[in-house]
């Protein structure tokens, strides 16, 4: 378990390097910045919205840990509502580069 904070009023910038590749890991990032883009995250760059948070979840493939752990089943929820809604598919739709190539990765995790 990780997690990256910045306590300071000071801008941190960093390098991580993902391997292998994850292309759901990329999807997810490209859905998080347009998501800032669009002014749908709080200060943190969290979503606002749950559904979108659980879908981001899924396709990244992270899951909360620690006390967080507890919404794992609620994002499951979330996950199966995004699905059958097609928020999901909207989602990949609107920010990732490569959308045909992300509704795969989606369902392959």
């Amino acid at each position: 378990m990780h997690r990256f904070t910045n306590t300071t009023a000071t801008a941190v910038r960093f390098t991580t390097i993902v391997e292998p590749g994850s292309e759901g890991f990329e999807n997810a990032l490209q859905i998080l910045y347009g998501l800032a883009g669009d002014h749908q995250t709080d200060a943190k760059g969290n979503p606002r919205s749950l559904l979108a948070l659980a879908v981001i979840s899924r396709i990244s493939d992270m899951r909360p840990g620690g006390a967080g752990a507890l919404m794992i089943p609620f994002l499951g929820l979330l996950n199966f509502i995004a699905q059958i809604s097609g928020y999901d598919k909207k989602l990949v739709g609107r920010y990732c580069v490569n959308a045909d190539q992300g509704m795969r990765s989606i369902y392959e995790v």
